[in-house]
């Protein structure tokens, strides 16, 4: 055990608190990572003592410590980077340096230098320019690529293939240029990006699944999000390939892998889902409706993607779990009735049951519309109208009905439901104003007589005069009629 009691700073091993011998720290300081072993040396003198012994610097082939540090303090960023990780030493990280610096007279002669026989070389333009250039001349001094195994490339496979991740890989092995040639230019493309450099060394893809995946599919993959998928086991590349590019690219979100792991579904069954029924499941809701098994996969697969949409909400999730609705009864509606069962005041008329799901599904969208808004929901709690009695009516009769006058009628009973059917809303509207209510009131009209009139007939009667005429006894509702 080391720790730094009793003093900070000072690492003292076992019991005893005697310092931490100089070969165990030199076995701790192995097993960091070479690009954070220069930081160690700052912790304290010992640990400073340790890493200026240590192989690390030695394997870079410098002289000394101070010289490591002299001459990698020179080199670029990205250099400075593959040499902390043991990828190069520090000759060949300077030549690449030179190299990189060099005009192209220098490049060159490097060049030249490195195929001496061009007519041998059977090398096309193309391929002399892309191995010409920085990469082209650092893979051939590093024989990281031949002239022979060029001429076998395409231009495209040979432009990749010598790009920074592309001579990369090269140098780590993980692939070669014969690998490279059994691959489509897309396919090398997405390979030699950084994810894909990560999933050969993680070794979540092999070159030889690459090569038997859609490019397409290959590009989602490569991602930072497929290659996570792939990490975790969520998703292999046969599987990948056999779905959608749009399924694939759902799938590879956030809410697609954390459904993965959850084992909520899989890609087989994943893919026997249309894009827009896999998109409204992996939302927060469709989740939801998951993991407490209120939707099944088989159900999903039934349901169209409107329907789906509107189930898979706060208010509809909640109906499922409360069993105010099933998703039975989602099918046999049209989206805009569903829609209008999955509001507030839908849903709480279905708690107190002031309406039924088969009761709905009678009603057309109008009519549903009207008994769900308070005066609705206020009309059916007072059992003024039943769902039953609103099927009946047209849709303006019904809105005319819920209004506050039509509420006023229905309470006083001056006017019934099945009269107010054989009345046009034209009709039923004049009736429920101020002054066809006190006419109604007073009796001065009968919803008999009024039926028989026309609209424009009863509009003129029911005025502040037309009421008061009424009231002397100066005309009678019959004779208008005659």
């Amino acid at each position: 055990m080391i720790s730094t009691f009793p003093f900070p700073g000072k690492y003292y091993f076992g019991e005893a608190n005697q310092p931490a011998p100089s070969e165990i720290l030199s076995k701790v300081i192995s097993y960091i990572p070479p690009r954070e072993k220069p930081s160690v040396g700052l912790v304290n003198k010992d640990w400073h003592e340790v890493y200026i012994d240590d192989q690390f610097w030695r394997d870079a082939k410098a002289k000394d410590y101070q010289d490591f540090i002299d001459r990698i303090g020179l080199l670029p960023y990205k250099l400075k980077n593959l040499v902390c990780n043991q990828v190069y030493d520090l000759p060949l990280a300077e030549q690449c340096q030179r190299i990189c610096q060099a005009g192209g007279l220098d490049r060159e002669e490097l060049f030249y230098k490195a195929v001496p026989d061009l007519a041998t070389a059977k090398l096309n333009a193309d391929q002399v320019w892309w191995l010409i250039q920085n990469n082209g001349v650092l893979a051939l001094l590093e024989k990281l690529i031949t002239p022979k195994q060029a001429t076998h490339l395409n231009d495209n496979q040979l432009r990749y293939l010598l790009t920074d991740d592309g001579v990369q890989a090269l140098r780590e092995n993980l692939i070669t240029p014969e690998q490279a040639i059994t691959l489509d230019s897309e396919q090398l493309e997405y390979l030699l990006t950084t994810c894909g450099l990560r999933a050969l060394r993680e070794k979540l893809i092999s070159l030889e699944q690459a090569n038997t995946v859609n490019s397409r599919i290959l590009l989602f993959l490569l991602t930072d999000n497929g290659v996570q998928a792939l990490r975790e086991k969520l998703i292999t590349p046969e599987e990948a390939d056999n779905l959608s590019l749009r399924n694939l690219n759902h799938l590879l979100r956030d809410n697609g892998r954390l459904a993965l792991r959850e084992k909520l579904l899989t890609p087989e069954e994943a893919g026997k889902l249309t894009d827009y029924q896999l998109d409204d499941l992996l939302t927060v809701y469709g989740l939801q409706a998951l993991r407490e098994k209120l939707i099944t996969l088989d159900e999903v697969i039934k349901l169209n993607c409107k329907h789906l949409e509107f189930v898979l909400t706060k208010n509809g999730v909640q109906a499922l779990r409360e069993k105010l609705i099933t998703l039975g009864q989602v099918q046999a509606r049209n989206r805009y009735q569903l829609q209008l069962l999955l509001t507030d005041d839908e849903m709480h008329a279905l708690r107190e049951k002031l309406i039924t799901i088969q009761q709905a599904v009678n009603l057309n969208c109008d009519q549903l519309r009207q008994l769900l808004t308070n005066n609705g929901v206020n009309a059916l709690k007072e059992k003024l109208i039943t769902p039953e009695q609103a099927v009946k009516l047209s849709g303006d009769q019904l809105q005319e009905l819920i209004t506050d006058n039509g509420l006023k009628a229905l309470r006083e009973k001056l006017i019934t439901l099945e009269k107010a059917v054989k009345l046009s809303w034209h009709q039923l509207k004049e009736l429920l104003t101020d002054n066809g209510l006190q006419a109604l009131r007073e009796k001065l009209i009968t919803l008999e007589e009024a039926i028989k009139l026309s609209w424009r007939q009863l509009q003129e009667l029911l005025t502040d005069n037309g009421v008061q005429t009424l009231r002397e006894k100066q005309q009678s509702v019959g004779c208008i009629v005659c």
